[in-house]
């Protein structure tokens, strides 16, 4: 008898998850955290972190796991998420990525800060480029993850597509690539706005050299890599 009573009560209990899966909304997100008895998830489709009790997770749930759930309203009226799946790694996005690439200069490099919108007390390492997009100029910020290749240091030019996140709106840029380093962008404007030289090269050693210009009193140093086209002589 009390076994039977036990999968009858087990039986309807599912019967009613089964029906909460259908009549209520299925939502997608990541366990941020997890207790003893219980968890919160971090949503796509609504700001801040949803409370689940564990007996609604399955039993292997981990943090960082994603998830489809459906949102109710506890005891207490407030909302927390129910009936919950885990779902493929990669299912879940956060973001939007928008297409197009856009051009901008690294106002700040990336340092430590304090970022209300991930979490209580939670420190990120934060950077800003400053651009023109959608011929409106803004300032979006970046996190190390962000950026490809060469670290984004200040005065960089750098290309980059815009992300925006889901649930808030909030932008930010992705997929940087360094196209030309602050020393390089001044280089580039010294060169372009200095008056030609001439004169005679005096010695060479091994990768640099020296030229006796006309025009002054001292010889000048320059690099093999700064000679362009490059000499056949130098290479030897």
């Amino acid at each position: 008898g009390v076994l039977a009573a036990s999968l009858k009560t087990m039986r309807a209990g599912d019967h009613f998850r089964a029906n909460r899966r259908t009549t209520l909304a299925r939502e997608c997100g990541k366990v941020k955290s997890l207790k003893e008895k219980f968890g919160f998830i971090r949503c796509v489709g609504r700001p801040g972190d949803l409370f689940f009790h564990i007996s609604e997770a399955p039993r292997d749930i981990e943090v960082g796991d994603e998830v489809e759930f459906a949102v109710d309203t506890s005891r207490d009226g407030r909302l927390c998420a129910k009936a919950i799946d885990t779902l493929p790694r990669g299912t879940v996005q956060f973001e939007d990525v928008l297409e197009t690439s856009y051009v901008g200069i690294v106002d700040r490099g990336i340092r430590n800060s304090y970022n209300r919108g991930r979490g209580s007390g939670a420190e990120v390492y934060e950077g800003a480029i400053l651009a023109t997009v959608d011929d409106r100029e803004e300032v979006l910020p970046f996190l190390e993850d962000d950026v490809q290749g060469h670290s984004a240091s200040r005065g960089a030019e750098v290309s980059f597509q815009v992300a925006v996140e889901k649930p808030t709106g909030r932008r930010r840029a992705t997929h940087i690539r360094v196209l030309r380093t602050a020393k390089q962008m001044r280089e580039e404007e010294m060169l372009a706005s200095a008056e030609p030289e001439e004169g005679i090269i005096k010695v060479l050693r091994d990768g640099f050299g020296f030229i006796q210009a006309t025009s002054r009193r001292n010889n000048v140093y320059f690099r093999f890599e700064d000679v362009s086209p490059v000499d056949e002589r130098l290479e030897r």
